[in-house]
């Protein structure tokens, strides 16, 4: 016993000479108490175009419903009452009315935004050659916040097309243009033409069927992909277009969902909901869990697979032009 005692703390010895003393406090050795996640990396998805699509953060309005009369005193100066509250909001041309339908993201949304952002960059779809997003406040907030997650110097392609169904709006909502959105700190490309313009959406209000809303977004997203240098792409929008997103891609109608179906999107895809697709040849097929689910007190981002499945059988596939 007294040999072995005599051994260890020879080791012991050995291993403090051999030690720089600046790596030990109050004799222990000094431990870095921050480490990067390694993830495997297959190559499935190498030589192969791939879109992730991604819902928005937890938006202002449903989280605090009469925000724009309690936040706000008579002289217009917003006041946050709540630590998920921005601690400041962009400034709208419009002022207050702007955000009507048009609110900004919690600090949850934000940071769950940034660590999707994180996620995507640690996981198989990396790298990433461009970040479109739907015009909608909320949906660029997100975008920034993702890519202030990815750590990388991509910017937003804000893109009109992907903006929501038209048909549950009374008017269209006040839409920032790119100067305001970079006045206030978001990376945003001037130089992306958009597919669809801004204000061609006004005619659609209140008036756009789900058929032309679902058939919109199939042509945003033929544009999407079929730009020179998306190979990889990220497309930070509504739940409903997240949807008809996939429906595009997988090449199925709108035949399956009801309009009591899209009132009911938000549910199937939560806020932080990510979908990715890659394609093989023609034909685009779902990636397995492309990065790990997010959970807090029994809420998950996971997508409704079941609903996914259901509303993109073979019978609901349309023989469009490839």
């Amino acid at each position: 016993m007294e040999r072995t005692k005599s051994t260890q703390a020879s080791k012991d010895e050995k291993a403090t000479a051999t030690t720089p003393r600046s790596e030990y406090v109050h004799g222990a050795p000094k431990v870095n108490p921050f480490k990067i996640a390694s993830f495997d990396r297959p190559r499935t998805l190498e030589n192969r175009k791939v879109v992730v699509l991604l819902r928005n953060g937890e938006r202002m309005d449903r989280v605090f419903p009469e925000w724009l009369s309690v936040n706000f005193t008579d002289a217009g100066e917003y006041k946050p009452t709540d630590l998920n509250q921005p601690v400041e909001l962009v400034k709208r041309p419009g002022g207050l009315a702007d955000y009507v339908d048009d609110a900004p993201i919690t600090e949850i949304g934000n940071l769950t935004g940034q660590v999707l952002g994180r996620a995507i960059r640690l996981h198989d779809v990396w790298p990433l050659s461009r970040v479109y997003c739907s015009p909608a406040l909320r949906c660029v907030q997100t975008a920034a916040a993702f890519v202030k997650g990815l750590n990388k110097p991509i910017k937003i392609c804000v893109e009109p097309g992907l903006f929501d169904w038209c048909r549950w709006y009374k008017t269209m909502p006040a839409l920032l243009p790119a100067e305001d959105l970079i006045r206030a700190g978001m990376p945003i490309d001037t130089s992306y033409a958009p597919i669809r313009r801004a204000d061609e959406l006004g005619g659609l209000v209140g008036q756009e069927t789900l058929a032309d809303f679902y058939a919109r977004i199939r042509k945003v997203m033929d544009g999407i992909t079929g730009e020179p240098g998306s190979n990889r792409v990220a497309v930070m929008c509504h739940a409903t277009t997240l949807d008809a997103a996939i429906k595009a891609l997988r090449r199925a109608t709108s035949a399956a969902v009801t309009e009591a179906d899209a009132v009911r999107l938000g549910l199937h895809y939560p806020y932080g909901t990510v979908v990715a697709l890659a394609q093989d040849r023609q034909a685009w097929s779902f990636v397995h869990q492309p990065i790990a689910p997010m959970s807090y007190l029994g809420i998950s981002n996971r997508a409704d697979a079941k609903f996914i499945n259901q509303t993109t059988r073979a019978k609901y596939v349309a023989k469009y032009d490839l």
